[in-house]
């Protein structure tokens, strides 16, 4: 069935799909033959100002009733439509667009008669996505204001990159959690999301894409080995910009060869205390990570609060790194400190969906992906004295590092 994206207008060739994601401009799609005859229906309207003051004082009412709703998923576009009503520079001729758009929400009795047939054709969140379509640069600046608020979704998207083939068209398949990209060569540059890594897309790959590492596609083969050097390597980073002297970490990693096995107390509880590490169908591997830093001005470079932009790991439950360790840094002066974390890599991607991947992807790909993934940092960190810095400016420069976490942290709560 032929799919189209009305943001960037890309078409596709997907078996089935549900609110799924343009990989080139994280826009919904909706099914080809139903966009045109919207568009059309949704350009030619006549309503009036009192129209839009009338969905303007309802706007409250209209985010209530959406609670619950398929509605949700599109809540997004629904404020930046919002925004852009609101803007006494914004065409009349877009106003128009949203505003039907919007009373179909709020009361679809309430449209006018040659509407209703067009977007019946769809849900509610197919009407709205196709509104952002007939938009398009009209809404991008409102959509730019809230461009922190990304929906999520239960399912796994898979990137599949191709090398040469005889087709340049993307097509989606959905496989029960996971939806499936196949990528042309062409296309694999323009795919929004960023690389983990930074490694350069190429051949035949396989990516994972899931609400718990954000917009960034991580490498199927061997993928706890990226998951697991991107949350130690964030842990450095913030030690670094806390005036770290000397990390000693040793690290062991914990590998299950059946999902039987990743289920058993005796796995999960595999780092705990003095347990037995010796367990059948479990590699073990252990290794010692050590790296000494030359001290800088600290009294400027800590000033530097960049770092808190870049962070993926800090605000999930899979990070290293705990609120407390600012204020033992800045507030209580700590020299030294040692920093023990477990975490089981399922919490990152499931067993099921890791069986999923292998299952449909290997046809076409190798994928070594493993089962579960339970893994123990111990880090010693030594810093740089902070003597030679006043108090107050340790405070203040603490006080800045809450306040843009806390922002950054409520943004992303908000969705």
């Amino acid at each position: 069935m032929k799919y189209i994206c009305p943001g960037c207008n890309e078409k596709f060739e997907i078996s089935k799909a549900d609110l799924i994601i343009c990989p080139y401009c994280d826009t919904h799609i909706i099914k080809e033959s139903e966009y045109k005859k919207i568009k059309d229906t949704l350009q030619d309207n006549k309503y009036t100002e009192d129209d839009l003051e009338d969905i303007l004082k309802n706007e409250s009412k209209i985010y209530e009733k959406i609670k619950g709703t398929p509605l949700e998923k599109v809540v997004k576009y629904i404020e930046a439509m919002y925004k852009l009503l609101k803007d006494p520079k914004a065409e009349w001729k877009s106003k128009i667009v949203a505003l039907a758009s919007l009373i179909y929400v709020f009361n679809p009795a309430d449209i006018i008669p040659d509407i209703i047939p067009a977007l019946g054709l769809v849900d509610d969140a197919g009407a709205i996505m196709i509104t952002v379509g007939v938009l398009g640069k009209a809404i991008e600046k409102y959509m730019t204001e809230l461009n922190n608020k990304k929906g999520k979704s239960d399912k796994t998207i898979i990137y599949k990159l191709k090398g040469q083939t005889s087709t340049d068209e993307t097509v989606g398949t959905q496989k029960k959690n996971l939806f499936i990209w196949n990528i042309p060569s062409r296309k694999r540059n323009d795919i929004y999301a960023q690389l983990i890594t930074g490694k350069m897309i190429n051949g035949n790959e396989v990516y994972v894409l899931n609400r718990n590492i954000g917009e960034h596609l991580v490498p199927a083969n061997d993928f706890d080995k990226y998951i697991t050097d991107s949350i130690f390597n964030e842990a450095t980073m913030i030690l670094k910009a806390l005036g770290v002297e000397k990390i000693t970490c040793t690290r062991k990693i914990a590998t299950a060869t059946d999902k039987k096995i990743a289920a058993k107390a005796k796995f999960k509880s595999i780092f705990d205390g003095d347990n037995d590490i010796n367990i059948k169908g479990v590699n073990v591997q252990e290794d010692k990570i050590e790296s000494v830093f030359e001290k800088m001005d600290l009294s400027e470079s800590l000033k530097n609060t960049d770092f808190i932009d870049k962070l993926i790991w800090y605000f999930t439950d899979n990070s290293i790194i705990s609120d407390t360790i600012f204020n033992e840094r800045f507030i209580q002066g700590l020299k030294r400190t040692n920093i023990n974390r477990s975490l089981e890599l399922n919490s990152v991607l499931d067993i099921d969906t890791r069986a999923n991947i292998k299952k449909y992807c290997e046809v076409t790909s190798s994928v070594n992906i493993s089962e579960c993934v339970k893994i123990q940092w111990n880090i010693d960190v030594e810093y740089h004295s902070l003597s030679d810095i006043d108090s107050q400016c340790l405070k203040s420069v603490y006080e800045d590092i809450q306040r843009k976490i806390n922002i950054r942290r409520e943004a992303i709560e908000e969705f």
